[in-house]
């Protein structure tokens, strides 16, 4: 469970769009809020790397929230004016209670 408060930021969620304008024209990205939620911020002083049956990934920090069912792994976090790329999550226990985000930011 986590401790309200130890929440303190305020992150948004958001999902990306692809929007074709047809004629042949490349599709434009576009972001949308998913979520605007409540969160811990973990920094990970200096670049962690985490070694996966899949590949190896470099990962900033861990954003800590309670569960949303709906997040997907493509989507990204926005913290003010940073944003972070969500390299994997995790729903610790399975429980339903909370989600580590772990992510990259991007530059």
């Amino acid at each position: 469970m986590i401790q309200s408060g130890k929440l303190r930021h305020q992150i948004v969620i958001q999902k990306r769009t692809m929007t074709s304008s047809g004629f042949g024209a490349s599709d434009t990205e576009s972001w949308s809020t998913r979520y605007t939620v409540r969160a811990e911020y973990i920094g990970v002083g200096g670049k962690f790397r985490v070694e996966s049956a899949k590949a190896e990934q470099e990962i900033d920090c861990i954003w800590r929230i309670r569960y949303q069912s709906a997040i997907q792994q493509d989507d990204r976090v926005k913290w003010g004016s940073r944003y972070f790329r969500i390299e994997y999550m995790v729903n610790p226990s399975e429980r339903n209670l909370e989600l580590k985000l772990y992510c990259k930011e991007i530059t």
